[in-house]
């Protein structure tokens, strides 16, 4: 791992259209430990979801989106995939109706 690697790496799966993503992103984003990154998982989400997870995306470059069909069962694969990509030493997950305090 580089220094300029995150040391956590934070799943976001996400199925449904985005009335808390938003916040629940900012409770990541303002977390104390600034050296992560935020996988944004959509799973057969709404196309509201896919517009407001590239926004934040945008706005962030910790944020990476990873836009699937809707798999079987909880989108499992779908974050299987996306975390062969993740860069963070130690991987935790958030729901996209949660916050985190600080």
């Amino acid at each position: 791992m580089t220094t300029n690697e995150p040391i956590f790496t934070v799943l976001l799966p996400i199925h449904r259209p985005p009335i808390y993503l938003p916040l629940s992103v900012a409770s990541v984003l303002a977390q104390t430990e600034r050296s992560l990154e935020l996988l944004i998982v959509l799973d057969g989400a709404p196309d509201e979801t896919f517009a407001c997870a590239t926004d934040l995306a945008r706005r962030d470059p910790r944020i990476r989106v990873f836009r699937f069909p809707k798999g079987e069962r909880h989108g499992e694969a779908h974050r299987a995939t996306a975390l062969e990509s993740a860069r963070g030493t130690i991987v935790t997950h958030i729901a996209d109706d949660c916050l985190w305090l600080p």
